[in-house]
């Protein structure tokens, strides 16, 4: 019925114009208060075109904060939208997003992800994707990470460490055959 479409577009058009003003208040305003404000906003929205801003807001010091709070809200009925913004993000979003993961998804997808990230060029996205998977890993995860404690890079190391310990309480036996 035309005129019950002419009540739907009347009702959601400012809701629209809404959406677009936080967006533009993201990417342009000077003002970090005002930055970090309209990412909370808009994390409430839940919308998942928005999760690669959210994402990409995590590279931005003066509103990475914000941006894991809004992440969070934002992540509670997105993860998959989250984690499909991680994939393209650049290094220093996709370590901060990747840390994320265990927040906003806990499924095989999670996991997955995880996994790829370990191989990752980037020591600080192999380091989230270890913690990671300290949380959501699985037997089968050991060997992978039993290599990396063996990395040239001292974090990645640690961080390999610390991921074995927490997956060998889980899996003893799988962590006595990967060591």
């Amino acid at each position: 019925d035309p005129e019950e479409l002419a009540i739907v577009e009347r009702t959601l058009a400012p809701q629209t114009a809404v959406l677009a003003l936080l967006r533009h208040m993201i990417a342009s305003q000077e003002d970090t208060e005002v930055r970090s404000g309209a990412l909370l906003a808009l994390s409430l929205t839940r919308s998942p075109e928005d999760a690669s801003l959210f994402v990409d807001a995590l590279a931005d010091d003066q509103i990475a904060e914000a941006a894991e709070r809004s992440l969070r809200f934002y992540g509670q009925n997105e993860g998959s939208a989250v984690l499909s913004a991680t994939k393209t993000a650049g290094p220093v979003a996709r370590g901060a997003a990747i840390s994320m993961v265990p927040l906003v998804a806990r499924d095989g997808e999670a996991v997955l992800l995880l996994r790829e990230a370990l191989g990752a060029a980037e020591p600080d996205v192999v380091v989230a994707a270890l913690r990671g998977l300290a949380e959501l890993g699985q037997a089968q995860d050991l060997p992978h990470v039993c290599a990396l404690s063996s990395s040239d890079n001292p974090s990645v190391c640690v961080a390999a460490s610390h991921t074995i310990a927490a997956l060998a309480e889980l899996y003893p036996e799988a962590a006595a055959a990967a060591w």
